[in-house]
């Protein structure tokens, strides 16, 4: 059972891939909105934001620049938030869907969930293999997304 003092963990998605402002006005659209609605959401104990990259005019995007556009104005403002990237869409193919994900620093993906369970399961077969030897981190120093 889960109780209030539980430490838990808020993701917030400031922007939908779909909705637009007709819809919900308080969408951003732009790098410096993305930013201030990232900065409300931390600010009320998000410690991860979700974002669906939009063009300043508001268009769902793939576009590399558009995500290091959001992802510098979001760091910019908030520098202890995980930023977490979509790539799911429907009818947008998988390589348009991830390529930003190639332009990204490695630190932009401290967060991803994947990564992490990499990290993990890494880890784990490590120390199985060096017991009774322990290590407690892996540094990846390049990863090849196939």
């Amino acid at each position: 059972m889960s109780r209030f003092e539980d430490p838990v963990i808020i993701s917030n998605s400031i922007s939908g891939a779909i909705a637009n402002r007709d819809q919900c006005p308080a969408i951003p659209y732009t790098p410096e909105e993305y930013a201030a609605e990232a900065r409300r959401a931390v600010d009320e104990g998000a410690s991860q934001i979700h974002i669906h990259a939009r063009s300043p005019d508001g268009t769902p995007s793939y576009e590399i620049e558009d995500f290091k556009a959001i992802t510098e104005a979001i760091t910019t403002e908030v520098d202890d938030v995980i930023i977490n990237y979509s790539t799911g869409a429907i009818g947008v193919p998988i390589e348009k869907r991830i390529a930003y994900l190639r332009e990204l620093r490695p630190t932009d993906l401290d967060g991803s969930a994947g990564l992490y369970r990499l990290k993990e399961e890494l880890t784990r077969r490590v120390n199985a293999a060096v017991a009774p030897n322990r290590i407690t981190a892996v540094l990846f120093k390049e990863i090849v997304v196939q």
